[in-house]
C-alpha cells in the first residue's frame, strides 16, 4: 500500500468538523510563522498563534493516527 492510498483512507474517515479543524490549524500555523518576520503588532502574539495551532490540531491528528 502506497503513502497516497494510505492517506486517502485516513481522510475518508474524517468528518466535516475534522476537516474544518485542519483548516483552522493550518491558518494559525501560518500566522505563527508570519509572526516571526512581522514588525507589526502580530509579532507580540507569537505564543497565542502557536497555542491555537496546537489546540485545533490535536483532535484531527489523533483521529488520523489512531
Amino acid at each position: 500500500m502506497g503513502v497516497v492510498s494510505y492517506g486517502n483512507k485516513k481522510v475518508k474517515k474524517m468528518g466535516f468538523w475534522d476537516l474544518q479543524l485542519i483548516k483552522a490549524s493550518v491558518f494559525f500555523f501560518a500566522f505563527w510563522i508570519v509572526s516571526f518576520f512581522s514588525i507589526q503588532s502580530i509579532s507580540k502574539y507569537q505564543w497565542l498563534w502557536f497555542v491555537l495551532f496546537l489546540i485545533f490540531a490535536i483532535k484531527p491528528a489523533y483521529r488520523a493516527l489512531k
